[in-house]
This record gives C-alpha cells, structure tokens and sequence, in this order.
C-alpha cells in the first residue's frame, strides 16, 4: 500500500518541483540577462574608449 502511494505521489513531487524551478529561473534569467547585458555595454564603452 505505501510502496502504491509512493508511485502516486512521486510524478506529482517532481511536477511541483520543476514548478518551482520555473517560477524560479523566469526571474533569475532576467536578472542574469539583464546584468549581462550591462557588463557588455559597459565592456563595449572602455573598448570604444580606449581605441579613441
């Protein structure tokens, strides 16, 4: 009977886990994009710089 419920219960513990991981990673990969995006232009600035 426990081994029944442990076959029901696992699909839904690694639905609600990858859940999790996704409303997790939306902001996690705009925050990375977002200061990615900021260390290139400023990357591209001190290029533009010292190539004046």
């Amino acid at each position: 009977m426990a081994g029944l419920f442990y076959q029901r219960a696992k699909p839904n513990t690694a639905n609600w886990i990858a859940a999790c991981v996704n409303l997790l990673s939306l902001p996690i990969g705009t925050v990375v994009g977002i200061y990615s995006l900021f260390k290139l232009n400023n990357y591209l600035k001190e290029l533009q710089e010292s190539q004046n």
